[in-house]
């Protein structure tokens, strides 16, 4: 199924999909990391018991958005939330590069956004030093 053809609810999944796969991509989910998924769960219209049910479920994601703004805003969830338990593991970038290439998006990209995200453990992502490379890459 094509991601324009899912409603709101469907397509609020898929992106729980995609950051539960990554979070739990180190062996451990933590508090941080489930309370970033509750809250993006919920800003998509998700209750609990449907973001519990994703959290429990290995289905992948399978559907990727056409719009860009849609792509860049799970790859900013993803970034955010490879630094949550305060340290970037390899597993977490190596999905970062899975998806993150599965969205569209080309590698050296993804290499300075995880660095980005690297240097802002911590703290909040710095959105202008981040469309730095998006401006480089996208255009």
């Amino acid at each position: 199924m094509k991601w324009e053809e899912m409603n709101r609810k469907e397509q609020s999944v898929q992106i729980i999909r995609v950051l539960r796969s990554l979070s739990v991509a180190d062996g451990a989910l933590t508090h941080s990391e489930l309370d970033l998924i509750r809250k993006v769960g919920d800003y998509y219209g998700l209750s609990s018991d449907e973001i519990d049910d994703e959290l429990i479920t290995d289905e992948p994601m399978v559907a990727v958005p056409i719009d860009e703004n849609q792509r860049l805003k799970i790859l900013y969830y993803m970034l955010y939330l490879i630094k949550a338990d305060h340290k970037v593991d390899k597993e977490e970038v190596d999905l970062i590069h899975h998806f993150g290439l599965k969205l569209g998006f080309r590698e050296k990209m993804l290499d300075k956004l995880v660095e980005i995200a690297k240097e802002n453990i911590g703290k909040g992502l710095p959105i202008e030093k981040m469309l730095d490379p998006i401006r480089q890459y996208l255009n």
